[in-house]
This record gives C-alpha cells, sequence and structure tokens, in this order.
C-alpha cells in the first residue's frame, strides 16, 4: 500500500472488488445472451468511474454535513447490492462448472450447454435490478455538484510500513503519578481496616479522560506482583447486565469459556472460587446507578479474604456513590505540557519530539491545545500524524474545519473523526466492520483477519505474500494507529479491544450497515443492514429470528455467546439459509447437532465457523460451498 495514490486506495478498497465481477468471465457470458444488453455493465463501470474521484472528500465531509452522510451511505448500500447481483449471476455458472459429469463430457460441452440456456425469469429480474442501481448511481453523480463535493487530495494518507511504537506499557501513563500513587495507597490502606473485608476506589472523569488506562496501569503495576491470588478485568459498559458481568468474571478467573446459563449456579461457582482468596478486581466503565445491581453483584466477591479491593472505571458520580462508601478519585483535563508528551511520544520516532524541526513541534503543540486535555484524543490523534511528519499536513490539520463540528446527537470528539480521515481507504472498511460488535468485546486479530477476508476488505497480494499477511498488516496498522488496544489476556490468548469513543466513531461511519442485536432489548434490523452480531443466551424466542429472516441482505452473522434451547437447530435450518448473501456465519459454541442439508443455498459462504458446538456430522452439501475459504471446527467433539 505504501505510496499508492489515494484514488487507488478507496478504488482497491470499495469499488475494485464491483470492477472485478463486472470484468469477470461468468458476468460477461451471463450478458452475452440474447435478449440482454452488454452495454449495461459498461454504463455501470463508467457511472462509478464518474463517482469516485469525490469519495475521499465525501468521507471528510460526513462529520460536518448529514446529507453528505445519507449519500455516502445511499452510495455503498448500492454498490453492495450491485456486488450481490453480480455474484449471484457468477454462482448461477458455478453449477454447471462443478456439477459431477460423466468422464467423456468435457468442460467446454458443460458450459455450453449452461450458455444456450434459455432466458428465464432470473435473467429477467437481474436486468431489472441492474437497471435500477444505475438509475439510482446516476442520479447520485448528478447530486455531487449540489453537494459541493470535489475530487483532489484529503486527509488521508498511504499507509507505510513502521513499527508498532504506540503500543504504550502500561506504566508510561502520562499526567497521572500524582492520581495512581493516591489509588494504590488508598488500596493498601484499605487492607487492614477493621470490618472492612474489601476495600475499593472509584475513578471518576469524562469519557477520553483515560480511566482505563490508569486502572490497567495499576492493574499491572510491579509493586502489586504477587500480593493478589486472583486478579479480574471485568468490562461492564452501558447495558449492565449481572448475568453477563457474572459470567465474564467466571471466565475471568478460570480461564476457560462458562457454559452456565443461571445467574444462580454462575454466582455459587464464583464464590467458591474466590473463598479465602485476596484478589483484584477491575469493573471498567460502569453506568448503572442501580444500588440493586451493585448489591446483586458484589455477592460473590463478600467470600474473599481480608485487604480484597475493587477498582471501578466511571463518567458518573452517581455510580460511585453507591459503592459503600469507597473514596473517588476525579480525573481531569492534562496540561498542554503532558498533553505534549503524550502527542510526543505517538507522533515522532525518538518519542519525544527532541529531533523534530521546530516549526513541527510549534504546529503540534497548537494541536494538543485544540485536543482540549483529553489523552484519548491526543494519543489517537498523535498516532496518526506519525504517518506524515511534514509541515504542510500538520498545518491542515491544525487548520482543519472539523474541530469546530458542532456538538449533538452524533458527537463524536473532533480529533477521533480526523484520525479517522487520516486512514488509507482500505483500513476505513476494516475499522467500520467492527462496528457490529458490541462495546468492550474482545477480540482475537486472527479471527478478525479471516472475517476481512472473507468480506473481501483485502487487496489481493502482487507478490508471494498470502493475503492473510495482508490483513495482518492492516490489523497492525489500525493497532498502531491507537484504532484498537492491546488488552489483558484471559482465555483465548493475546485480545484486543476498541475504547468506547472509538466504538462510537465505528458505528458513526458504518451507520446502519452494522448492527449488533442485544438479549434483552427488540430486534430492529435496519434495511440496509449487511453486517450482524448477537449475543443472547438462547434460542427459544423464535419470533425474534424471524425477524432476521426479513433482512434479506445481510453478508455477515456473528454468534458471540453460547446460547441453547430447542429450537437451536431450528434456527439453523430455516432462517440462515434464506440469507442467500451470507459470507460469514459463526455458529461457535451454540446448541446445535447439525448443520441443514440447505446450507449449500448459501452460495457466497466464505466463512464458516461451528467451533465447540455439539454437531455431530457435517452435511455432503458443504463440499459444494465452493467459495469457503475458512471451516473452523476446534473443539467439536462429538464430530
Amino acid at each position: 500500500m505504501k505510496g499508492m495514490p489515494i484514488g487507488e486506495l478507496f478504488l482497491g478498497a470499495f469499488l475494485q472488488v464491483l470492477f472485478d465481477r463486472i470484468a469477470s468471465q461468468p458476468v460477461l457470458d451471463f450478458f452475452q445472451r440474447d435478449g440482454l444488453d452488454k452495454s449495461r455493465l459498461s454504463y455501470l463501470e463508467t457511472v462509478l468511474l464518474m463517482l469516485e474521484p469525490v469519495l475521499d472528500n465525501a468521507e471528510e465531509k460526513q462529520f460536518t454535513s448529514g446529507r453528505v452522510k445519507e449519500w455516502l451511505h445511499r452510495l455503498k448500500a448500492a454498490v453492495f447490492d450491485a456486488e450481490d447481483l453480480l455474484d449471484q449471476i457468477a454462482a448461477k455458472n458455478l453449477p454447471s462448472s462443478v456439477e459431477l459429469e460423466p468422464e467423456s463430457q468435457s468442460w467446454g460441452v458443460v458450459v455450453r450447454n449452461f450458455v444456450s440456456s434459455p432466458f428465464n425469469s432470473f435473467e429477467k429480474k437481474a436486468a431489472s435490478r441492474i437497471d435500477d442501481i444505475i438509475q439510482i448511481l446516476d442520479s447520485m453523480a448528478s447530486q455531487i455538484p449540489i453537494l459541493g463535493l470535489t475530487a483532489g487530495a484529503s486527509l488521508s494518507t498511504a499507509s507505510q510500513t513502521r513499527s508498532t511504537t504506540s503500543l504504550m506499557k502500561e506504566s508510561e501513563v502520562y499526567g497521572r503519578k500524582e492520581e495512581k500513587d493516591r489509588i494504590i495507597q488508598l488500596l493498601l490502606s484499605q487492607e487492614n481496616e477493621i470490618g472492612r473485608a474489601m476495600g475499593g476506589v472509584a475513578i471518576v472523569g469524562m469519557g477520553g479522560m483515560g480511566k482505563t488506562t490508569l486502572a490497567r496501569s495499576i492493574y499491572h503495576d510491579d509493586g502489586f506482583e504477587g500480593r493478589f491470588d486472583k486478579k479480574l478485568w471485568i468490562h461492564v459498559s452501558n447495558d449492565f447486565d449481572v448475568v453477563g458481568v457474572t459470567r465474564s468474571a467466571l471466565e475471568s478467573i478460570t480461564s476457560k469459556p462458562c457454559k452456565l446459563h443461571s445467574l444462580e449456579t454462575m454466582q455459587v461457582e464464583l464464590s467458591e472460587k474466590l473463598r479465602g482468596k485476596k484478589f483484584l478486581v477491575v469493573l471498567d466503565d460502569v453506568w448503572s446507578e442501580r444500588i440493586e445491581d451493585w448489591e446483586l453483584l458484589c455477592c460473590p466477591f463478600n467470600n474473599g479474604a481480608q485487604g480484597s479491593g475493587i477498582i471501578v472505571t466511571t463518567r458518573n458520580e452517581g455510580v460511585a456513590d453507591i459503592m459503600g462508601g469507597f473514596p473517588k478519585v476525579r480525573l481531569h483535563k492534562l496540561s498542554n505540557e503532558d498533553g505534549w508528551s503524550l502527542l510526543s511520544r505517538y507522533a515522532f520516532q525518538s518519542g519525544s519530539g527532541t529531533d523534530a524541526d521546530s516549526q513541527l513541534v510549534k504546529i503540534g503543540q497548537e494541536i494538543v491545545e485544540k485536543c482540549d486535555g483529553l489523552p484519548l484524543a491526543i494519543k489517537i490523534l498523535g498516532s496518526s500524524l506519525r504517518s506524515k511528519l511534514e509541515r504542510k499536513h500538520w498545518e491542515k490539520v491544525r487548520d482543519s474545519n472539523i474541530w469546530d463540528l458542532p456538538g449533538g446527537k452524533n458527537d463524536i470528539l473532533p480529533a477521533l473523526s480526523l484520525s479517522y480521515c487520516f486512514l488509507p481507504s482500505p483500513l476505513k472498511r476494516c475499522f467500520a466492520y467492527c462496528a457490529m460488535f458490541p462495546k468492550g468485546y474482545e477480540f482475537e486479530m486472527d479471527k478478525l483477519v479471516l472475517l476481512w477476508m472473507a468480506e473481501g476488505f483485502l487487496d489481493s497480494p502482487n507478490d508471494n505474500t498470502v493475503i492473510e499477511e495482508v490483513g495482518d498488516e492492516c490489523f497492525m496498522e489500525l493497532l498502531s494507529r491507537s484504532f484498537f488496544d492491546e488488552v489483558t489476556v484471559q482465555y483465548v490468548g493475546q485480545s484486543y479491544v476498541i475504547h468506547d469513543l472509538v466504538h462510537d466513531l465505528a458505528k458513526f461511519v458504518s451507520g446502519d450497515f452494522c448492527a449488533y442485536l442485544e438479549q434483552n432489548k427488540p430486534w430492529k434490523i435496519a434495511e440496509r443492514a449487511r453486517h450482524i452480531s448477537c449475543r443472547w443466551d438462547n434460542y427459544d424466542d423464535f419470533a425474534r429470528f424471524e425477524a432476521l429472516s426479513k433482512a434479506r441482505s445481510v453478508r455477515t452473522f456473528l454468534s458471540l455467546r453460547s446460547p441453547c434451547g430447542q429450537d437451536a437447530d431450528r434456527v439453523t435450518g430455516e432462517i440462515l439459509p434464506k440469507l442467500d448473501p451470507l459470507r460469514v456465519l459463526s455458529l461457535s459454541g451454540d446448541d446445535i447437532i447439525e448443520l441443514p442439508t440447505a446450507i449449500d443455498d448459501l452460495k457466497q459462504l466464505r466463512y464458516l465457523d461451528v467451533s465447540r458446538s455439539g454437531i455431530i456430522v457435517l452435511p455432503d452439501s458443504i463440499c459444494t460451498l465452493c467459495n469457503l475459504q475458512t471451516l473452523l471446527l476446534q473443539r467439536c467433539q462429538r464430530l
């Protein structure tokens, strides 16, 4: 990706797949039949080339103009629809090329028999849909001058190879030494208080203030090494679910997935694991101010040994007030001096800015002032500035009108918006895809790369590099730019997470294309939804899944928990095979015993994960999934 022009970057990330489909032989054969006009393909290509030059400009302006954002999402929806249609057309050629013919029949006879088949209803519908898509795209092209979109250079920068030095050691917390020392002292001073079995501290501050970073620094502090028998890190977030938090605590302490579903059995198990043990628990990002939630959650922790402690990070003073008199430590904005030290750590190779041009230092200090003392904003913007240490580029960042973005419903930090605009376009699509994960979700690099590969987000390498290595480079690039954070190892090896405010950015740029369906809330699936993840405890509410069957454009369906129930196989047999464009299907940990024979209807399926399920046998029809790239079967003990 190094040195690639901006236009080619976006073309490679967003439109190149569609151009490849248009030029593919199965699609060309389809349009060469009697009754179909091949000029449709040429016109589709022409109108896409008209739209391509302004796409980077639209990516930037979506943060300041709702009309541009809607225009951009309508364009993405039309491109997705075109891709799906051309994939269906290619799949219509697929059966003739793979069906078992007598040995005497040649490849040429098979293809000729298909091509000479009579004009059918699918062809009529396909031609009509192509015309509809062209009409939509044509209309959008006519709106370019109205929206003020222009071609030319933008803030996007070509990806460059560099080390991921932005992964700071947890001990390197800028401007927070006083607060860190105070929290450690408070925890230690509570150890021997008579009548207090468990101490605690609440870290309070607005979003992006560095609460999680500070808590993580304390969690890994060398001074605490060996002081606690058990340490647990639990992300809570604004959807306070005692069952989910308790499950996370059990998984953290046992280092394996929790198969229990009852809160009572989970709390009994957790209580026994902690009995007589001295532990430290971090509850990160707590929002609920309901005292009954807090009391119920803490029940298993009351059996710990004297000197156990809890650290809670929260934006709400009310949360700290219900914690049984635990002291509060409030985080305030960084000084400009500390902010400059933090930005230098991420922006410059030396980590200090001492080797930087004096004019660059001055501009950088002015950028720090615009970040308003928020460590997250400074950290991510510094990581992005590192890619282009040029005065004109830094001036463009300093003078961007995105800094004047008004607050409101989509109140994304301006520094984060700018950092997104910095991303090379292939990375924008990879990052936006992560919006389908819930806040605080921990993911693995290898699996996310496989998902990107299945969705076609990764440019095919031109040399001997395998495509997974391209995905690894994209992942490490997002990590180095601080869009991903490395987190504590739990039961799956090294894992990663997205900060809540960065997740808000992903949701903003992905719009309705990504959705996370929650257990305790109604499932509302937008018509544009393409990538869906779910987390629920059982399949028994079958009516809820019927809503999913109406989302016929879904490309991704991920199960993020290990559900059970008598309707498990009914869901996989009746609902999922109807999702024709499905490319990614993950039923890992689900209580299913078989895949439906109709799995072969999912002609576009590229990724299938049934790991840790009760599956007994794979259907023979799975062999006809000719696009399948990844099949995961780990720990299928009955298979």
